[in-house]
């Protein structure tokens, strides 16, 4: 994997090959973050990363800027990981081993970017509980933005906080908006 701009631009991080990972592939990122620059100011933001995995977009929002992110896995292996490359790289990452969704329906704190990475084999169900979880407990600072990654045989657009989806090959990227500081006029 590597990180595609920002301090770090072109910084190639291998992980290990035991790792249950498949990060977001550069053309998939490089969209992504194409159409985040037209939505919100990365410098200084704080950032969820949900099924964390290798760490890769944690590493992208810090290289661009992020004032902090704090990275939620599973696996021990990941969460290792992570904490060591970020002191590898000096970022602003911290790392939690929970389940994910004992973590979101407890946790209180708000982010402007929440990415969520859950497998691609998990029911739709299951990842409409992402956006139930993230909304109920108030987890997107005012704009705050929700991304969720999941394939193309997966639509979460019945959500009532769904905004769109963009589609790279086989990946999508569903997005949900937070409250708006327009809302609050």
């Amino acid at each position: 994997m590597r990180i595609i701009s920002g301090t770090h631009k072109g910084r190639r991080i291998s992980a290990p090959k035991n790792l249950p990972v498949r990060p977001t592939t550069d053309m998939s990122k490089e969209a992504l973050f194409n159409i985040l620059r037209h939505k919100i100011h990365i410098h200084d933001i704080k950032m969820l990363e949900l099924f964390a995995g290798s760490g890769n977009m944690a590493y992208e929002f810090c290289s661009r800027g992020a004032g902090s992110v704090l990275a939620v896995d599973q696996h021990y292996p990941c969460i290792a990981f992570i904490k060591k490359t970020a002191e590898e790289l000096d970022f602003p990452i911290d790392t939690i081993k929970a389940d994910v969704f004992k973590f979101i329906e407890k946790h209180k704190g708000k982010y402007d970017i929440i990415f969520a990475d859950p497998p691609y084999a998990l029911e739709e169900e299951d990842f409409l509980k992402l956006p139930e979880y993230v909304f109920k407990n108030e987890l997107l600072s005012e704009d705050g933005i929700l991304i969720i990654e999941h394939s193309k045989h997966t639509s979460l657009s019945s959500h009532e906080h769904f905004d769109n989806e963009r589609r790279y090959g086989g990946t999508v990227f569903s997005f949900f908006n937070g409250p708006s500081s327009e809302e609050e006029e």
